[in-house]
């Protein structure tokens, strides 16, 4: 089982469902409405404030989350007087309903933002980046290196883009201090690149984590210890790979082992 002892999952009890007349469109108009909706806000929005009719000025000045709030309350909308019509629930009473499902999952995700906040504060992952920098570190470890330290970072702060940011820059500067092939600073970027997501998804802080347990409507610790397995043994390849790939700049046995 992937449940931890006297585990439980998360059941919506509110409202008990009642037959009806349900049909395909009411999955499929509210998402349409939603996206259609939010795109529409997003163009309007940015022909505002864009100077010229260009697409690309338009979206740039885009308000993208007045538009999709303006999306999500017409999807919502349409749902509530739907749903009223099919099983007699008052629209207030459903988006409550939906509310409450969610709560634990928007906590969640606040919580974690502002802990990846603190971590970004105290310049952590400078700190881990700048070890590499401090010491000495032979041209064959740097990929190895750099996926490893790339997922510890990204781990700790749950934020996969703020690793990219951090360690692509640096991992290029010692690829030329180094003297590396291209090649070799190709490996590099994709160290940091599998690292940062492996990490993000190892992450128990991670919004990608935390919103999939939310969506499976499971208890988020067993969600992580369910997942890590799979993920630990595809970093682990990868590490191998990276490692192989540093002492042979052999990009096909690297493959191969892997």
């Amino acid at each position: 089982s992937i449940y931890r002892k006297a585990a439980q999952s998360r059941k919506d009890e509110g409202m008990v469902q009642k037959e009806g007349e349900e049909k395909a469109s009411d999955l499929v108009v509210p998402i349409l409405l939603l996206a259609f909706v939010s795109m529409a806000m997003m163009y309007v929005t940015g022909f505002v404030k864009a100077e010229s009719f260009n697409i690309f000025q338009i979206l740039e000045n885009a308000s993208t989350y007045l538009a999709l709030f303006i999306g999500c309350l017409t999807a919502l909308a349409y749902c509530g007087v739907r749903y009223y019509r099919l099983h007699g629930h008052h629209p207030l009473k459903v988006a409550k309903e939906g509310v409450r499902a969610v709560a634990g999952a928007t906590m969640a995700l606040l919580f974690a933002w502002v802990l990846i906040d603190m971590i970004s504060a105290m310049e952590t992952g400078t700190f881990l980046s700048g070890l590499i920098v401090k010491y000495a570190v032979p041209a064959v470890m740097l990929p190895f290196l750099l996926f490893v330290l790339s997922s510890v970072m990204a781990l700790a702060t749950g934020f996969s883009w703020g690793v990219f940011g951090i360690m692509l820059p640096i991992s290029v500067q010692m690829t030329q201090a180094l003297g590396m092939q291209d090649q070799m600073v190709f490996c590099c970027l994709g160290a940091v690149l599998s690292g940062s997501v492996f990490g993000d998804h190892c992450s128990p802080i991670s919004d990608t984590t935390i919103l999939s347990s939310a969506g499976a409507q499971c208890n988020h610790v067993d969600h992580v210890v369910s997942q890590m397995p799979y993920a630990l043994y595809s970093g682990m390849i990868a590490a191998l790979g990276f490692l192989v790939i540093g002492f042979t700049e052999n990009l096909y046995l690297a493959l191969g082992i892997q």
